[in-house]
């Protein structure tokens, strides 16, 4: 079966904020923050897929939450 994947404009920063927002409940349960860093410069909008992308970044900043004992949980975008 053939992943297809979208080809849209979408704001960056938007994503981000979602992916943080979504997250950050469950790292506050953990006396952890997550922090999103972006370089400054960084296009405002990308062609792509965001929600691909949504799933991706949930993912991984998820497991980042789920094995980190203390601190924070960084999330930088070059």
């Amino acid at each position: 079966r053939k992943l297809e994947l979208e080809h849209v404009d979408f704001d960056v920063a938007d994503l981000l904020d979602d992916v943080t927002r979504l997250l950050a409940g469950r790292a506050h349960q953990k006396g952890l923050e997550v922090v999103c860093f972006v370089q400054p410069g960084l296009p405002s909008w990308l062609c792509g897929d965001p929600h691909r992308l949504r799933q991706i970044l949930v993912n991984l900043v998820g497991n980042a939450i789920k094995f980190t004992a203390h601190g924070g949980v960084t999330l930088r975008v070059d």
